[in-house]
């Protein structure tokens, strides 16, 4: 079930009841699913999506119902 959702730039990431977070393009194709062990099975209740530096790379910050934060670096989605 979906509870949060980011976007940036082509991409939306959105947050699930089970804790993972799964990245979209802009032709609804998913890129990527994104899940940490210590996040399972706590809702994502915040998302958002940042290029940072020079590699380009876009980090999805996800906040989770029982307090954990997951920081995930995306590499190879060029703007």
């Amino acid at each position: 079930m979906p509870y949060s959702i980011a976007a940036l730039e082509d991409f939306i990431a959105i947050g699930s009841s089970d804790g993972s977070v799964r990245l979209f393009d802009h032709s609804e194709t998913e890129v990527a699913v994104l899940s940490h062990k210590s996040v399972k099975q706590s809702a994502v209740t915040f998302i958002d999506m940042k290029r940072i530096g020079s590699d380009k790379h876009i980090y999805v910050i996800s906040g989770h119902m029982k307090g954990q934060i997951a920081i995930y670096r995306i590499e190879g989605l060029l703007e």
